[in-house]
């Protein structure tokens, strides 16, 4: 992959090789183990740029395990492997136990999912569908064909416990979740839903996270997001989505420079915003070139993201999409300090 920054003028550029690699095994009748690894190699003028930082932060691993490795690194280029899963996982009937480094999903949105207190994904980082993991263990119980309750643990690497019980139900066509536990100092509580209204997709999950009056100050927020997406007979998706924080600001939104739009996230705070609206649409060019456009609007400040991709199905399994990430605000808005990101990518997949 080639990124493209422009900048203050200024243009820098950085090559990236990657590769992925899944096994998995079956012991017995009960017992799945599964490990997948990223190998990266990053290159070009920003490593220079931003050498040691850039590299640094790449290979700081936030699971309890340290299961990311770096391989080299000097001035202008950083390589290293990153274990993003290593489970095993029983089955005895209904009950299910995985424990390792594992993906916990639950959140309900495709955008912004406040539910998801153990896996939050940057929804900018389009390079990595498979997410981080977390070194975690999920207990799962199905109550019914459309129910369950779940229980999970984890560890970070600042050895910072998150915990929550789930229960996922089903009732007049809605599929409902209730939760409820601790991410670090905060206790939570939330749920969701995932229906329809006629033919579209309605979809929507909040959180409330309370921190102990013992802390250093007695903190409480509500994080919620609805969407709704629609996919006409011509196979054009659209959707939109709108967030809220309550603890959010009406003011200038940013957190700094490029770096901050690849920090790893919390349901907590994926805006420093009060609100944020999403839209998007993809739609098939032809049988081997398919389009999408998405975009993000922070009313507070009045900035905004466009998203334009393209993706060409250039040969079997492999495929060409070109990306563009263009910021649009004043200095100190939400993606006013970004710039503008190119991207092309070219990808094999065995």
């Amino acid at each position: 992959m080639e990124m493209f920054w422009f900048n203050n003028g200024e243009v820098q550029t950085m090559s990236t090789l990657s590769n992925r690699l899944d096994f998995e095994a079956f012991i017995g009748y009960s017992f799945t183990a599964q490990l997948s690894m990223r190998n990266i190699l990053n290159f070009g003028e920003m490593p220079k740029l931003y050498y040691p930082f850039i590299a640094d932060a790449a290979i700081t691993d936030q699971g309890r395990m340290d299961m990311t490795y770096s391989l080299a690194s000097d001035s202008s280029y950083f390589a290293y492997s990153q274990f993003d899963r290593a489970f095993i996982k029983y089955t005895e009937g209904n009950l299910e136990i995985s424990v390792g480094r594992q993906r916990i999903n639950w959140g309900i949105n495709m955008v912004w999912t406040p539910n998801d207190i153990f896996n939050s994904f940057n929804y900018l980082d389009f390079d990595y569908a498979e997410r981080a993991g977390s070194d975690a263990a999920l207990i799962q119980y199905y109550t019914g064909p459309a129910s369950s309750i779940q229980f999970a643990y984890k560890l970070d690497h600042l050895n910072r416990a998150t915990y929550a019980l789930m229960y996922k139900f089903n009732t007049l066509n809605y599929d409902f979740q209730i939760m409820s536990g601790k991410l670090d100092r905060d206790l939570v509580i939330g749920g969701g839903w995932s229906g329809q209204i006629g033919s579209a997709g309605f979809l929507g999950e909040f959180t409330y996270f309370h921190s102990p009056k013992d802390h250093i100050s007695d903190f409480h927020s509500l994080v919620a997001s609805v969407s709704l997406n629609y996919t006409f007979k011509n196979n054009v998706f659209t959707q939109t989505s709108i967030l809220y924080n309550s603890a959010g600001t009406n003011e200038n939104a940013g957190r700094g420079n490029f770096m901050a739009s690849n920090r790893p996230v919390s349901a907590k705070d994926y805006t420093l915003a009060k609100w944020a609206l999403f839209g998007q649409i993809s739609f098939p060019l032809s049988p081997l070139i398919s389009a999408d456009f998405s975009g993000i609007f922070n009313p507070g400040d009045n900035s905004s993201y466009l998203g334009p991709s393209f993706n060409f199905s250039v040969a079997e399994n492999f495929d060409l999409m070109f990306v563009g990430q263009f910021f649009m605000g004043s200095n100190g808005s939400e993606y006013g300090d970004y710039g503008t990101m190119l991207f092309t990518r070219l990808r094999w997949s065995f």
